[in-house]
């Protein structure tokens, strides 16, 4: 990208309404050029950039990371530490006054998708995470993922963190992930979040 054009492609952010349906688009290069900017830009130009997207925007912006690191297949680990911590410490924004329910599930997802990297990502983005309306898609991601037995702890703070008795269905996977944590670490079955948990899917009949 040319020094003619580095100045419009950032300014575009504070302009990303008037977009329209190339919005996504926008907030999806702006993404994977931060997260290998090379000797264009800086990362405070980035980071100015990134923090002028609106909440729609920034759920863009997580989606692509998420894209970015699910497609480093075998390379995750390294794609995690090398490129997404760098950017989720310096290029996102630090206040969370635009977090939306959308952008939490889309950093959920991200947890999930660094795999061996999992307690890392959950400890950087834990405060990010809320409760979403139907966490069944994350439970589900999770289980598939093995965390669970792999990452017992963590995995009982993630499910914690997402689940919560506003829905009236647990997600389908949360006894299988429970299953999982108990054979792993047998201690955390006396943990009062897992005891809560295991108490919330009895109620709804499936414990």
């Amino acid at each position: 990208m040319g020094e003619v054009l580095k100045p419009a492609f950032l300014d575009t952010a504070r302009h990303f309404v008037a977009l329209g349906k190339h919005d996504g688009q926008y907030a999806s290069l702006l993404t994977f050029v931060a997260l290998d900017p090379a000797d264009t830009f800086t990362t405070a130009e980035l980071a100015s950039a990134t923090r002028a997207l609106p909440p729609d925007g920034l759920h863009d912006a997580a989606q692509a990371l998420v894209r970015a690191l699910e497609g480093a297949g075998d390379q995750r680990a390294d794609y995690w530490t090398n490129r997404v911590t760098p950017y989720l410490h310096a290029i996102w924004p630090k206040t969370r006054n635009n977090i939306s329910p959308a952008i939490a599930e889309s950093l959920g997802r991200l947890c999930v998708a660094a795999q061996d990297a999992f307690p890392e990502a959950l400890a950087l983005l834990r405060a990010w995470l809320q409760r979403p309306a139907y966490p069944d898609y994350l439970v589900h991601r999770l289980h598939e993922a093995g965390l669970c037995g792999r990452f017992p702890e963590q995995a009982l703070d993630f499910l914690n963190l997402v689940i919560g008795d506003q829905t009236q269905w647990p997600p389908r996977d949360l006894g299988a992930c429970l299953d999982a944590i108990r054979s792993a670490a047998p201690l955390l079955a006396a943990d009062p979040r897992f005891e809560w948990l295991m108490a919330y899917l009895r109620q709804h009949g499936r414990g």
